[in-house]
């Protein structure tokens, strides 16, 4: 719901805000949504941050054998 938007919005915005590479989530249905993405990109276009990647746990976990 609201709250958990809420929640999404403030992790990517503190990972951007800090320069984060990456963010991990399998959350397809509001974290990695096409608004929600388009909504990263625009703030991260206005304030001249860079958009973390966005993976799954499973590239997660891929990447750290």
């Amino acid at each position: 719901g609201k709250s958990e938007m809420f929640n999404d919005l403030v992790i990517v915005a503190v990972c951007s805000l800090k320069g984060m590479d990456v963010v991990v989530s399998n959350d397809e249905s509001s974290m990695k949504s096409a608004p929600a993405l388009r909504s990263y990109l625009l703030v991260n276009e206005i304030k001249k941050l860079r958009n973390p990647t966005f993976i799954n746990y499973r590239e997660f976990n891929y990447l750290l054998r």
